[in-house]
């Protein structure tokens, strides 16, 4: 189905609220949304970019995480939820959940 969204769009990455075609939606992202549910977790921000306006996010004015790293979280573990946080799917550091696990699990 065209310009579809499934799910509740403040948790879906860009590129599904975007609608930009089952073709470019892939598990990034789920990591994206992994990403944000753990950014919430950490920092009790639901949102985080400046930006809700989806057209800008679209035209690639991205602003930087809203809430500072809280000063309990480590800076692997921030560097992680930034990872899938990125904009940009081929910007996320992980493609898969192995890869993301594999860096998890190297900092508990």
């Amino acid at each position: 189905m065209k310009n579809f969204c499934m799910g509740t769009p403040v948790w879906g990455a860009p590129e599904q609220v975007l609608f930009r075609g089952a073709a470019e939606v892939d598990q990034r992202a789920d990591i994206y949304s992994l990403g944000l549910m753990l950014y919430t977790m950490l920092t009790g921000n639901l949102e985080p970019y400046e930006s809700v306006d989806l057209a800008r996010r679209q035209d690639g004015l991205l602003a930087e995480l809203r809430g500072r790293k809280p000063d309990n979280v480590s800076p692997e573990l921030w560097r992680i939820v930034e990872n899938c946080l990125k904009f940009n799917p081929a910007e996320r550091a992980y493609s898969t959940y192995s890869d993301l696990l594999t860096d998890l699990i190297a900092i508990v």
